[in-house]
């Protein structure tokens, strides 16, 4: 079970490094905040929609979103990075 703490992590997307600050609180994923992302803004609109499903299965073992699916790895990726600090 995680800490509650807000965790950062970095994972790489289309065009460069995604970054994201994890909330966890009651050792749940509560909140995923996009700090930094050099993507393209009409795919990565779709992208974060794989936030919602982080949430939903409190895993990244989530299906990809199609259209983005490299940018919705990038989330991912940072995400996994910041829950592993």
């Amino acid at each position: 079970m995680l800490e509650d703490s807000i965790y950062t992590g970095t994972g790489q997307g289309r065009n460069g490094t995604i970054t994201v600050n994890v909330t966890v609180s009651s050792g749940k994923i509560t909140d995923i905040e996009i700090t930094g992302e050099n993507e393209t803004p009409k795919y990565f609109s779709r992208a974060k929609s794989v936030i919602n499903s982080i949430l939903s299965a409190q895993s990244t073992e989530v299906d990809a979103v199609t259209g983005a699916t490299i940018s919705a790895e990038g989330i991912k990726a940072a995400v996994e990075d910041a829950l592993e600090q």
